[in-house]
């Protein structure tokens, strides 16, 4: 009698991603975990305390932007009556010698994200960064595999960026929320077609699910928005990509889709706060003080945008020289626009130029926020690029953003003094060389199917 072979399931992407990750996850776990123990960032310190002090106090504060006195208050009687390990004094000596400046300043969406951890800050810091790891090194074996078509690749390259990424060390330490921002990102991305081996083109020809998978993308990119709103101008151009891609009747129903739900997640805040009018309180501080201290001129120092330091080089206003990068930008999309976007549409370029305009016209980048710079450098490492410089150029990239080259050069040349501005120089443009290699390969491919379209026609 013979015997039937085992059935052998194969293997999911999503499946090895996650067992990819967490050996990633394990591998670089002695390495952060010690820092993780020793400090809490002082980021996490500002999220993190205004859902605390809405959880001591839930019937009486309601509105850290309105009644941000009064939460300070309410924080700093916690941190000093709480009987926990030393880090609750630690922080309590921050806060009120200022060195941790809670001024409530960022958005309703993120200090609602950051209301759900532990009402012990010790606790709630270390298990955020554990996630913060867990995420980023997802993100990037996810995105890593499609572009190098190697789990091992991916898995070594996760674990360098991990271990030498300083953007994302910078996150890591302060406590910032631009990891969370990388991975909604990436299924945004994902979702509006930069990682498919599909071109987004003529309606008719759009694979099943687009609609959903862009009004996903759509959503995705409106939350990170809400989280982070120097990254508007990236909506606009998705909201952009979506209609030229799809096509007015259905670019327009996933935009809706995607606005609905874009409406839903800034109705979670105002949900969790009890306070309706939460953003509204929050829109009018940031147009009467704006989104930084201007007391604080550390955050000034650290600041490293690319627009604030052209406009100091040219000696022009800031929003003269913003809307300046923004019209270079609009030049490779001119091809694209002439030929009305309906064929040769990649969404992968698309979406990485509009990720670097928002990084040259923004008036606040530090280290920390250029973690984003991941994703345009993996979509240029996609197979179908492979045949142009644009792999290179996104390796070129990963290297001046780790911020590695300078340290590197003062342990091999210990008598060169090289300055915190020269890192900070070097990761300012280290996107410009890929914007440029981007620009251009939109421009030959939009030129290139308007040169097939017109061959088409003329054969018909």
């Amino acid at each position: 009698m013979s015997s039937m072979p085992a059935r052998i399931r194969p293997v999911r992407d999503s499946t090895r991603i996650l067992m990819l990750g967490i050996l990633a996850f394990l591998m670089v776990l002695p390495t952060l975990l010690p820092r993780a123990m020793a400090t809490i960032g002082t980021d996490f310190i500002n999220y993190w305390s205004a859902g605390l002090v809405l959880r001591v106090a839930p019937d009486t504060l309601h509105n850290p932007f309105v009644q941000a006195e009064a939460f300070r208050t309410r924080l700093i009687d916690h941190l000093s009556t709480t009987d926990s390990h030393q880090v609750n004094t630690v922080v309590h000596e921050a806060v009120t010698s200022g060195h941790v400046p809670i001024d409530y300043r960022s958005t309703p969406l993120a200090y609602f994200v950051f209301s759900w951890g532990s009402s012990d800050v010790g606790i709630a810091s270390q298990v955020y960064r554990l996630i913060q790891t867990g995420m980023f090194v997802l993100v990037v074996l996810g995105v890593a595999r499609s572009a190098l078509g190697s789990w091992l690749g991916a898995l070594l390259l996760a674990v360098l960026l991990v271990l030498g990424f300083e953007p994302f060390l910078a996150d890591f330490r302060v406590g910032n929320s631009n990891v969370l921002v990388l991975a909604l990102l990436a299924v945004a991305f994902w979702g509006l077609g930069a990682f498919s081996s599909f071109p987004v083109g003529r309606a008719e020809a759009s694979p099943p699910g687009t609609v959903w998978r862009q009004a996903l993308g759509v959503w995705l990119v409106g939350a990170t928005v809400l989280l982070k709103p120097t990254l508007g101008p990236l909506l606009g151009v998705v909201v952009g990509l979506v209609l030229l891609g799809l096509g007015w009747r259905r670019g327009l129903a996933a935009g809706a889709l995607g606005g609905v739900a874009i409406l839903g997640t800034a109705l979670l805040p105002t949900w969790r706060f009890g306070a309706w009018t939460l953003w509204g309180d929050w829109l009018s501080l940031i147009a009467t003080q704006g989104m930084e201290t201007n007391a604080d001129q550390k955050a000034e120092m650290a600041n490293v945008a690319f627009n604030p330091v052209l406009a100091g080089v040219l000696d022009l206003p800031r929003a003269v020289t913003a809307l300046g990068l923004g019209l270079l930008f609009l030049v490779p999309m001119v091809p694209v626009l002439v030929n009305r976007g309906r064929r040769g549409l990649d969404p992968g370029l698309i979406l990485s130029l509009g990720l670097f305009l928002t990084i040259a016209v923004t008036p606040f980048m530090w280290v920390h926020y250029y973690t984003v710079l991941i994703l345009p450098a993996l979509v240029a490492a996609q197979p179908r690029y492979r045949e142009t410089a644009l792999p290179i150029l996104g390796l070129l990239t990963l290297v001046l953003s780790s911020m590695t080259i300078v340290s590197s050069l003062r342990q091999l040349l210990p008598g060169v003094t090289l300055g915190q501005g020269v890192e900070h120089t070097i990761l300012m443009v280290s996107w410009i060389p890929l914007w440029v290699g981007m620009a251009r390969q939109a421009v030959i491919a939009a030129r290139a199917a308007g040169e097939g379209g017109q061959a088409a026609a003329q054969a018909a």
